[in-house]
Parts: structure tokens; sequence; C-alpha cells
């Protein structure tokens, strides 16, 4: 009953929270009063730099295998996030293929990497911290 009233009581505080009227827009708190005014912003995107390839789909990993695949000519960067879904120590293998019949020349030129944790918060702020360094 403490819980349901605690409940009960934060739920009210909300909605009173949530009511108080505010310049310039209309008070719409429930979904059958519609969305609120806003102003729609355009954004200006500035597409710079090497083609990036993101890998995190499946972000939790249940089952050995490739997880990404994709072709690169020229440079590029990798971005990936991976979690160990397993109750099993797994590692993680970045694999580049030279598919051309000419030597080409590789270098990582910059990197951050940290982990494993399931504190995803620290390790892309230690990732970060590294690949700035």
């Amino acid at each position: 009953m403490k819980k349901f009233l605690g409940n009960l009581l934060a739920a009210c505080m909300c909605g009173f929270l949530v009511n108080v009227p505010v310049t310039g827009f209309t008070q719409a708190v429930w979904p059958e009063q519609g969305v609120p005014d806003y102003q729609e912003l355009r954004a200006k995107v500035k597409a710079e730099g090497p083609k990036l390839l993101f890998s995190d789909s499946p972000e939790m990993v249940y089952e050995t295998g490739i997880l990404y695949r994709d072709t690169l000519q020229g440079e590029g960067r990798l971005f990936f996030h991976h979690v160990n879904g397993t109750s099993k120590l797994k590692k993680l293998a970045i694999i580049v293929k030279n598919n051309g019949l000419r030597p080409v020349n590789f270098a990582v030129t910059r990197s951050g990497i940290d982990g494993p944790s399931h504190d995803y918060q620290a390790v892309g702020k230690k990732s970060q911290e590294y690949y700035f360094e």
C-alpha cells in the first residue's frame, strides 16, 4: 500500500508539473489533446571525412559469427560497439583483406578501444579519451 501511494503521489506530482503553463505553448498534456505548439528547425548537415563503417547490430551478441562485413576503397573509419551476451569469454577480431591484385598500404592512424565491461558509459568515455590522445 505504501508503494502504491508513493507511485500515486509521483504520478500526481508529474501531472502537476506538466500542467504548469509555459509562455508560447499550448497546454497539451494527454494524447487526445494533440501535440504542443513547436517550431521546426532545419539542420545543415555537412558530411566530411572518409567513409564510416558502423557496426553495432546486433549490439548484444549471443553467438559466435561474423557481425559485420563491408567493402571499402580508399580511406575509411570504423566504429564498432558490441556486447558479449554469452556466459563465456569471447574475442572480437577485426579482419582486413585485400581483394585486389596489387599490394596496398594499411595503417591505423588513431584508435580508442576499452572494455570489456557492462558499464557502457565508462567504456565509451575511456574509448574516446584513448582516441583523442
